[in-house]
């Protein structure tokens, strides 16, 4: 039995960010806009459940759900001066 190119159903393994003690606020931003995606383009036809964005978001950037939730959070607290966005820490 020949082999082709393409018949294989498993997908290669997840990229996973290396470990690091905080984000870079260029990879904060990342989260958010991610985030900002996943939560447009959810099916119209199934309620938007903050966790299951969330865990979507993390699946996709390949870090943990309470990153995402630590980084949405942060993003409440967010402020723009002229045009730039500076992080301000709790």
């Amino acid at each position: 039995m020949e082999s082709q190119p393409g018949g294989s159903k498993m997908n290669s393994p997840r990229k996973k960010r290396q470990k690091r003690t905080y984000f870079t606020s260029n990879e904060k931003g990342m989260v958010v806009n991610v985030h900002k995606y996943v939560k447009q383009t959810w099916p119209t036809d199934e309620y938007p459940y903050k966790t299951r964005l969330m865990e979507k978001t993390a699946s996709i950037l390949g870090i943990g759900v309470a990153s995402v939730y630590r980084i949405i959070k942060e993003y409440a607290t967010v402020l723009l001066i002229n045009g730039e966005i500076v992080w301000i820490m709790l």
